[in-house]
């Protein structure tokens, strides 16, 4: 981990802080790495655990200077940080949030966002619906059913 990542280390509620005193942080290398340790986190199924990381990059994602030429690599650390900060909260049971998250990801790719997706999805079949009903007996899944 970067030296700049020893924030990882702090609880959480004292990131903002050390964020303020450490100017020679706000760089995107460092929110590069930071997310590449929120991602690691998902590859582990530790998801809930990467919140508070993605939560803090979106928030400082803006705020990072880089020249110009350069221009797209934020552009897409901005959108691979939605991206990831949707997964993470998906992971950790926040769905409204997430789909708030992923939205904001597509507003930032230019795709309209569906359902958590943001590609658009073949419509149901019958044999989709048949295949879910026998997963929902099977397993005895009854509360998912949507009434109506």
């Amino acid at each position: 981990m970067g030296e700049n990542l020893e924030l990882l280390g702090l609880p959480p509620e004292e990131w903002e802080a050390w964020w303020g005193n450490h100017p020679e942080a706000h760089t995107y290398a460092t929110l590069s790495e930071l997310l590449e340790q929120a991602k690691n986190r998902l590859r582990a199924d530790d998801g809930p655990s990467a919140v508070p990381i993605t939560e803090f990059i979106t928030r400082h994602v803006d705020a990072v200077v880089v020249p110009l030429d350069r221009a797209r690599e934020r552009e897409s650390l901005d959108y691979d940080a939605w991206c990831t900060h949707a997964r993470a909260l998906r992971s950790a049971g926040r769905l409204d949030e997430a789909q708030q998250a992923d939205e904001t990801a597509a507003t930032i790719s230019g795709i309209e966002a569906g359902p958590f997706v943001l590609f658009p999805q073949p419509p149901i079949t019958e044999d989709d619906v048949r295949r879910a009903n026998e997963l929902i007996e099977k397993y005895g899944l009854h509360h998912l059913r949507k009434e109506g």
